[in-house]
């Protein structure tokens, strides 16, 4: 047996929507190769809708990139602060980071 129902939803918004937060701190545990770099982000929400806010994230050594990513997966409440975190897999980047020089 199959049940299936049709629900019709509308949502008015009223007022103006205000994406706005301020990060504040970002920090990082020290690591050795083959085990994750852990970076925390502590994100503040100022403004009054839920915010997603997109962290991009270098990875440099000696001033050269090595790496990159992108993390979109939080979501903030409005007027509140969470810490983020992100993790960057370090397995194999030390022969990368030998081939590059």
């Amino acid at each position: 047996m199959i049940v299936s129902a049709f629900i019709e939803v509308f949502v008015e918004v009223v007022g103006e929507q205000i994406l706005t937060g301020n990060v504040r701190s970002i920090s990082a545990q020290d690591t050795e190769v083959g085990y994750p770099l852990r970076i925390k982000v502590d994100f503040e929400n100022t403004g009054n809708v839920n915010a997603k806010p997109e962290i991009k994230t270098a990875i440099l050594k000696d001033g050269i990139e090595i790496d990159s990513f992108t993390h979109t997966k939080a979501c903030v409440k409005p007027g509140l602060r969470s810490i983020i975190s992100v993790e960057w897999n370090t397995t194999g980047k030390e022969l990368e980071i030998t081939q590059r020089i």
